[in-house]
């Protein structure tokens, strides 16, 4: 019985050990995903924004679609953390329940964006809000362009 034991113990020791790794792991993820249109996003694992970057290429968008392009950039990287963790547990401790568990709560947590979603046009208002037209004939959306000429003429 003492035997059995002290092979439990190792075992429990051993999987702390390997999930101590899987943290380790977990904690230097990053998961980038870029727009044909100069934006890129990164995201760590717990998928908070790390880094922004926009090239010359945003020049050409207004700030709707600019903002639509980031935040597209952004929801996709974040739906890619749970392969990548996922690929961390199972090359580190295996194929067990409780990396499944984590998995599953980051799939859950960070849904892959749709297909649909990620081809809507920036142009397209959300459910239950009115667009309103700006000038240069982009739906505003839930960004405003702020007029800053004078209007002393």
């Amino acid at each position: 019985m003492t035997e059995e034991l002290a092979r439990a113990e190792a075992a429990l020791s051993e999987r702390v050990r390997r999930y101590g790794l899987v943290n380790d792991r977990i904690s230097t993820i990053r998961v980038t995903e870029a727009s044909n249109n100069g934006v890129s996003a990164t995201v760590d694992a717990a998928g908070s924004l790390v880094q922004l970057v926009f090239d010359d290429r945003v020049r050409r968008l207004n700030p709707t679609q600019l903002a639509a392009e980031a935040l597209a950039c952004v929801r996709r990287a974040q739906g890619g953390i749970a392969d990548r963790v996922g690929e961390a547990v199972t090359e580190i401790v295996g194929d067990d329940e409780p990396g499944r568990r984590i998995v599953a709560g980051l799939r859950g947590q960070f849904p892959a964006p749709a297909l649909e979603a990620m081809l809507a046009s920036p142009r397209a208002p959300s459910a239950g809000r009115h667009a309103l037209p700006d000038d240069d004939g982009f739906d505003a959306g839930i960004m405003q362009r702020v007029d800053r000429r004078s209007s002393n003429g």
